[in-house]
């Protein structure tokens, strides 16, 4: 059953755009519409409620700037949001559950929360996501040899984690390419601490 309306739509857009704003450049408006067209489009493949994981692609960064464990926070704020809209209660603790579970590790849980984990990941484990999004976050906060050392071990923890068969079968499409990055970029950081070393007697 349908449950979201062009209206209520637009109602989730403007509230997670306004909330959004207040985060950093990296988890805003761009990033969350990303994440709930994908997350939509996976849930479609998986048989999912696809509905639900486009409202909480959208909705699932909007306490991303709060201290303490932002996936409460925020599927708290979207339960709130999305009841004063009337929607469901099962559609709400649909999207509760993967927001409260976006930023977590977990094997097991609804389809709903397993899209949304991969959804939100999916991009920045793929080249051209990874030098648009990951790397810059990092870099930009730890400077450019230890943001690539994170950005780097990042990756290596998010990889595995994917859920859904679409998600991994995306991954790696681009998966040697994404590896020879990696592999780059971790190289540049060795040799980087072997010219300090050499250099360090003059």
């Amino acid at each position: 059953m349908a449950f979201l309306s062009a209206s209520k739509r637009k109602a989730i857009s403007i509230y997670a755009g306004r909330e959004s704003a207040k985060n950093d450049s990296m988890h805003r408006m761009p990033h969350l519409r990303q994440t709930a067209v994908l997350a939509a489009r996976i849930a479609l493949i998986e048989g999912a409620d696809a509905e639900a994981c486009w409202a909480a692609g959208m909705l699932h960064d909007i306490k991303k700037r709060a201290s303490g464990d932002h996936g409460a926070k925020g599927a708290e704020a979207a339960a709130t949001f999305l009841e004063s809209i009337g929607l469901p209660p099962r559609f709400v603790e649909t999207v509760r559950d993967g927001i409260l579970f976006h930023n977590k590790g977990f094997r097991r849980g609804p389809l709903e929360r397993q899209i949304l984990w991969d959804a939100d990941k999916l991009p920045i484990l793929r080249p051209a996501g990874f030098k648009s999004r990951m790397l810059p976050y990092w870099t930009s906060r730890l400077g450019r040899k230890k943001g690539a050392e994170q950005a780097i071990r990042e990756y290596r923890f998010f990889r595995p984690g994917l859920h859904t068969k679409t998600a991994i079968r995306l991954m790696r499409v681009d998966s040697k390419k994404m590896e020879k990055l990696a592999s780059s970029l971790a190289g540049n950081c060795t040799d980087g601490r072997k010219r300090r070393k050499s250099n360090a007697h003059l």
